[in-house]
């Protein structure tokens, strides 16, 4: 969830990023998110929510979100971005590796320039093994 924070300099937005991911009992799908200073661990997270990543912006900051889809196999699906709940278009430049005997895809997501208006907002990264 977004929620602002002020500070002398300007406003702060707190965004939470979810990883959702939906596979078939046969193949076993990890998700994670890619490096980003801006994400920010909880310091005692609830069992479930391990995923679950506020972001801390100032307003005007761009964000590039990378969320990696680990231990898949062929055929893939594409990594799907939802804002609120609304689904983000098509993923772009997303990326697919081999690793081992799986497959690991990663995509990016960015948003900017962020404003105040986005306070109460989530950004959704999905996947679904088809």
């Amino acid at each position: 969830m977004f929620n602002v924070y002020r500070k002398a300099m300007g406003s702060w937005i707190l965004i939470e990023a979810l990883l959702l991911a939906a596979a078939s009992s046969v193949v076993s799908v990890q998700m994670e998110w890619g490096e980003n200073p801006d994400l920010v661990d909880e310091s005692d997270p609830i069992q479930g929510r391990e995923h679950i990543k506020p972001v801390v912006l100032l307003v005007g900051e761009t964000i590039d979100l990378e969320c990696q889809v680990l231990f898949t196999s062929y055929p893939i699906s594409q990594i799907m971005w939802r804002e609120d709940g609304e689904l983000n278009g098509k993923p772009k430049n997303q990326t697919v590796e081999t690793c081992d005997e799986y497959v690991c895809i990663g995509s990016h997501f960015a948003k900017g320039p962020v404003t105040e208006e986005m306070d109460g907002h989530t950004v959704y990264c999905g996947y679904s093994k088809d």
